[in-house]
C-alpha cells in the first residue's frame, strides 16, 4: 500500500483521548489505532531485541530516584570547562547547545527530530539531556518505541477545557504517525478522492 506520508492525518485532533485511551488506542478517520508500544515497535521493525534480563537501562534508571550522575552526564555530553545551568533552586537545569560537544549536538538534533520533537533547540534540559547521554553510550539500551508511545499517551490524554477545546499540546511525529495510521486502515488524505471502475 503507498501511502503518501506527506500529508498528516486530518489534524492531530483526530487523535482523540477519552475511550479506548486507557488500552492505549485512539479513534483516526473512524478506525481504532492502537499506539501502545508493542504496536509502535513492531511498526518501526522492532528496533530494540531486548534479550534475556537485558532491559531499557534508560527506562530502568529513570525509574529510580537517584538513576543519573548528572556530572557524569554534563562531562560527557559538553565541552571541556562547560557543564550544566543551575536552576534557581540549585538543581542542573540545562545545557545550551554551544557548550556541547559536537557529536553531542548532533544526536541532540538527530533525538529532537524524531523522538521527543520540540520546537526550541538552543538548550536542553536536564531529562532529555540524560535521553542524549544514553544515546551517545554503546553499551546502553534505549527502547525508541516506549519514548515514541510515551509522547502519543501524554497528546492523546490532554484534557478537554470547560470551552469544549483540548488543552494546548503539540504532537510530534507526524510522518509516522501518518504512515502508522494508515497501516491499520485510516483515511489520511480525504481531499484524495480514490477512483473506483465500474
Amino acid at each position: 500500500m503507498d501511502v503518501n506520508v506527506q500529508d498528516p492525518p486530518r489534524s492531530h485532533g483526530d487523535l482523540e483521548g477519552g475511550e479506548g485511551t486507557q488500552e492505549m488506542r485512539s479513534r483516526v478517520g473512524g478506525r481504532w489505532v492502537p499506539f501502545d508500544r508493542d504496536s509502535i515497535s513492531a511498526f518501526l521493525g522492532d528496533p530494540l531485541q531486548l534479550r534475556g534480563d537485558d532491559g531499557c537501562t534508560y527506562h530502568y534508571l529513570r525509574a529510580r530516584t537517584y538513576g543519573f550522575n548528572d556530572d557524569e552526564v554534563a562531562r560527557d555530553i559538553c565541552l571541556v570547562n562547560h557543564s550544566y545551568q543551575i536552576s534557581p533552586t540549585g538543581t542542573p537545569w540545562r545545557i545550551l547547545r554551544k557548550q556541547m560537544k559536537t557529536l553531542s549536538q548532533v544526536w541532540m538534533v538527530f533525538m529532537l527530530a524524531n523522538m521527543v520533537p520540540i520546537g526550541l533547540v538552543s538548550d536542553l534540559n536536564i531529562p532529555r539531556c540524560h535521553l542524549l547521554y544514553f544515546l551517545l553510550k554503546e553499551n546502553y539500551f534505549v527502547d525508541i518505541a516506549k519514548i515514541i508511545y510515551h509522547g502519543i499517551y501524554k497528546f492523546v490524554r490532554l484534557e478537554v477545557s470547560h470551552n469544549n477545546q483540548k488543552a494546548k499540546g503539540s504532537l510530534g511525529f507526524p510522518t509516522l504517525i501518518t504512515a502508522f495510521c494508515a497501516s491499520h486502515g485510516a483515511e489520511v488524505n480525504p481531499s484524495v478522492k480514490k477512483h473506483t471502475s465500474n
